[in-house]
C-alpha cells in the first residue's frame, strides 16, 4: 500500500540558498512528444487548464524523471526538461512561472540517510536549478501561491518547517514539527504525521502555522495506521484516520474542523473497502482515495459516502486533489491503461486523460 502523498515537507534550521548550477539547460520544445511509457507520480494545476505532471519514463535498464505540461486541461501535452535526479516525488507550482520538484527516496530505516533533492524553475519548467538546504534534506514541499514551504530533516534532531520565496530564496525557519504531511492553504500551513508510529503512545500532533506563529494541536486519530488531511479553506479541515490495512479493507473515521485544527468533530465511518492514501476537500464535499479503492466522496457531512471511478478499483489511486470546487484530478496507480482522471463537475463524474 502506498502511504505517502502529495504532497509533504521537511525543514531545516539553517539558511537555504538556491544553487547556481543549472539542472537542465535544454530549451523547451513546445510540441515535443511525451513518451508513451510516461508514468505520472505527482501533478500541479495553477488554473483549471494549465498543469504540470511529474513522472518517470524508461531509460535503459532504469527509470528517469520526466515532466509533461498541458495548457488546455489535458487535450494536448508537451514534454519538458526535468531535473537530473531519480525517484521523483512531488511537483508544486506556485504560479505559471515558478515551480518546485522534489526527488529522492524515503529511508529504509530510522538510521538510513536521506537522499532528497529540491529543484526550482523560474521559467515554467524550461530550466531547473537545485536548491541547497544546509543542515538537512528536504522531504516535503508545498506552496500557497505566494510562498513555498519545506519540511527538512537535519538527520539529528527534530524536523523543521521552512518558508521561502517562490523563487527558492529568502528561506527562514518557522519552527520544529512532528510530521511529513504538508498542506498549505492561504496563510495557513498544516504539518501532520502521514503514519502513526507503533511506539508512539500519545495521539499524533498537528502543527499549524497561521502566518505569524507556529502552534501545535492534537489530532483525534487513535491506534491508526495512516492519516490524510485536506483543507477546503484556510481554517476548514477534513481528516481521514485509517487503521491497519488488511485483505483490501481498512477501518476509517472521518473528522472535520472549522477552527484550524484546534477542535475536531467526528463526521462518520466511511466504507471499510479500500485503503487511504490521499484526501481532498472543497466547500461542497470531502474526498479520499488510495490503493484498491475508487474515489470516495461525501457531500452531506458524512451521512452518505459514494464511490466513483469504480472501474479503477483493481489498481487504485495514489492522489486526489482539486484546483477549485469544480475541477479536480486523480492519479491512478501505475498498473492501469489510463494515468490520470479529471473532473469538471465537482467530482460527480471523472474522465480519463492520457498524458501523451
Amino acid at each position: 500500500m502506498r502511504r505517502g502523498i502529495i504532497g509533504l515537507v521537511s525543514v531545516l534550521v539553517a539558511l537555504c540558498l538556491a544553487s547556481p548550477r543549472m539542472a537542465s539547460s535544454a530549451p523547451e520544445a513546445s510540441h515535443a512528444p511525451v513518451s508513451k511509457q510516461f508514468v505520472p507520480v505527482s501533478v500541479s494545476f495553477v488554473s483549471d487548464a494549465k498543469a504540470w505532471v511529474l513522472g518517470t519514463i524508461p531509460c535503459g535498464h532504469q527509470t528517469c524523471t520526466s515532466i509533461a505540461r498541458t495548457n488546455n486541461r489535458g487535450k494536448t501535452w508537451a514534454h519538458l526538461p526535468a531535473p537530473p535526479a531519480k525517484n521523483p516525488q512531488t511537483i508544486a507550482f506556485a504560479n505559471r512561472d515558478d515551480g518546485f520538484v522534489l526527488t529522492g527516496e524515503s529511508p529504509t530505516s530510522s538510521s538510513s540517510p536521506r537522499h532528497h533533492k529540491l529543484f526550482v524553475t523560474r521559467n515554467r519548467g524550461k530550466h531547473w536549478s537545485q536548491v541547497s538546504i544546509k543542515g538537512g534534506h528536504p522531504v516535503a514541499v508545498s506552496t500557497n501561491g505566494s510562498q513555498v514551504f519545506v519540511i527538512a530533516d537535519p538527520s539529528r534532531g527534530h524536523l523543521k518547517l521552512l518558508s521561502g520565496s517562490v523563487g527558492g530564496k529568502a528561506w527562514r525557519t518557522l519552527g520544529t514539527v512532528d510530521g511529513e504531511g504538508l498542506v498549505a492553504q492561504g496563510n495557513y500551513v498544516y504539518v501532520y504525521p502521514l503514519e502513526v508510529q507503533d511506539e508512539v503512545a500519545s495521539r499524533p500532533a498537528l502543527d499549524v502555522w497561521n502566518g505569524n506563529t507556529l502552534t501545535s494541536h492534537t489530532l483525534p486519530c487513535t491506534d491508526d495506521w495512516a492519516n490524510a488531511l485536506a483543507a477546503s479553506t484556510p481554517t476548514d479541515l477534513a481528516l481521514i484516520c485509517a487503521g491497519e490495512p488488511s485483505a483490501g479493507q481498512q477501518l476509517k473515521t472521518a473528522y472535520t474542523s472549522s477552527s484550524a485544527g484546534s477542535g475536531w468533530t467526528e463526521v462518520s465511518k466511511p466504507p471499510a473497502n479500500g485503503y487511504v492514501a490521499s484526501a481532498a476537500a472543497t466547500t461542497s464535499g470531502t474526498f479520499f482515495t488510495g490503493d484498491r479503492n475508487g474515489i470516495v466522496a461525501t457531500r452531506d457531512s458524512g451521512s452518505e459516502w459514494k464511490t466513483s471511478a469504480m472501474r479503477y478499483i483493481a489498481s487504485g489511486f495514489s492522489y486526489v486533489g482539486f484546483t477549485d470546487p469544480e475541477h479536480g484530478v486523480a492519479i491512478i496507480e501505475p498498473s492501469g491503461p489510463d494515468p490520470i482522471l479529471l473532473t469538471n463537475d465537482a467530482g460527480r463524474h471523472w474522465h480519463a486523460v492520457t498524458v501523451r
